[in-house]
């Protein structure tokens, strides 16, 4: 029997990339289009005919023959003696259901492992005298979970299984990175882990928060590093990491003056002072008295050594949970991804173990051992840090 339900109730696929994106993407070109959305679902399992996916689609083949040529070319699809096949993995409701209940189901000896650990830790982490060090533990934990379980994750993947770390391919749009695909529903519900005590009136509403996933951009002067988790909105931080604007750039250029140790407001430009007012404004940072105060937490490059000093003795206590977890979500992906991508697999892996973070984090928010922020311009800042390349 045909697959009509592509006809009666098309599907969504929100495309994202790991990597650097170019100054226009291509993946953006596939979440403004639903046409090629539904092409790229069809195709994933196996290879479709155009024939084929007007039938499945209810499109005249004619009307959808630009599309296919489009996403061959972008190296979406691959096209193989007239076939189209999906080139990228997709994370559909399904996996990240079955995933979410896994970190359920090991709740009290991982994410609350963690957030206690690193809760009891915090003398030694303050003492590291990092900008913020002198915050509520509460407040430092939304970006402590982010980093901890991040090199978690590199400690297992990049060192302890000797998994290649994958070259990024060059796009045709410039940029240097791996497409995703995130299949949802055309109606968005909440998740449902039948048997799990409370779980949906407690923590049903993770689900509903917003994650960019983590984002990374190094410099000269720096690195940027951004969980992007947030409860609800767009954050104004998204544009630190995509700089091929001008304006994007000035504005990262200009919060960057501001980590000077000599940094003064006067010397600024008119334009730059413009600048300085739009990123108050944002509040990324506040002016008071005169002098700029940062809203977010500052490392050198030797504190966040020490920092991940700290995080080595926590993680040899949970590195036996971390690896069975790890496997069962390794055996997750592998029934998820078609055959024909099975070379994606560690990264597939690498890449859905990710939401162990926003899971929890979302733990810690409703058991109450977080800071509760007053809106999402805060909640964004708090996952936000900066890592200055000074070595003192």
């Amino acid at each position: 029997m045909d697959d009509t339900n592509f006809v009666y109730r098309p599907k969504k696929l929100h495309m994202a990339v790991s990597g650097n994106p170019g100054p226009a993407p291509d993946t953006l070109k596939i979440n403004d289009n639903l046409v090629r959305q539904n092409i790229c679902l069809a195709c994933y399992r196996e290879a479709k005919t155009p024939n084929e996916l007007s039938d499945m689609l209810g499109i005249a083949q004619a009307y959808i023959e630009y599309d296919l040529q489009w996403l061959a070319e972008r190296q979406f699809l691959q096209c193989d003696k007239g076939s189209y096949r999906t080139m990228f993995s997709i994370e559909n409701r399904d996996l990240s259901a079955k995933v979410s209940a896994l970190f359920v189901e090991n709740k009290t000896v991982f994410s609350d492992v963690i957030i206690d650990r690193l809760i009891a830790a915090q003398d030694r982490i303050k003492s590291i005298g990092f900008y913020g060090f002198d915050w509520p533990i509460e407040k430092l934990m939304w970006f402590l979970l982010y980093r901890f379980i991040e090199y978690s994750l590199e400690r297992v993947v990049w060192g302890e299984n000797r998994y290649p770390q994958p070259e990024r391919p060059i796009m045709p749009d410039g940029g240097k990175y791996f497409p995703l695909g995130f299949e949802q529903d055309a109606i968005e519900k909440k998740f449902d882990f039948g048997g799990v005590p409370n779980w949906n009136e407690k923590y049903g509403s993770i689900d509903t928060w917003q994650s960019n996933g983590a984002m990374t951009d190094s410099g000269d002067s720096c690195t940027l590093r951004w969980y992007g988790l947030y409860k609800a909105g767009k954050h104004t931080l998204e544009q630190l990491f995509d700089t091929h604007t001008s304006k994007n750039h000035n504005t990262r250029e200009v919060l960057l003056k501001t980590l000077e140790k000599d940094f003064d407001i006067a010397l600024l430009s008119d334009g730059e002072k413009e600048i300085l007012g739009e990123i108050i404004s944002y509040g990324w940072v506040s002016k008071q008295n005169g002098k700029i105060i940062h809203n977010f937490s500052v490392f050198t490059k030797a504190q966040m050594q020490k920092l991940l000093d700290v995080f080595d003795g926590l993680y040899n206590d949970l590195q036996s949970v971390v690896h069975k977890i790890f496997a069962k979500i390794e055996k997750l992906c592998r029934a998820n991804l078609p055959k024909h991508l099975e070379s994606y697999l560690n990264y597939h892996v690498y890449m859905t173990f990710y939401s162990a973070m926003k899971i929890t984090t979302g733990f810690a928010y409703y058991d109450g051992k977080i800071h509760d922020p007053k809106d999402e311009t805060e909640c964004g800042l708090l996952t936000f840090h900066v890592i200055t390349n000074k070595n003192g």
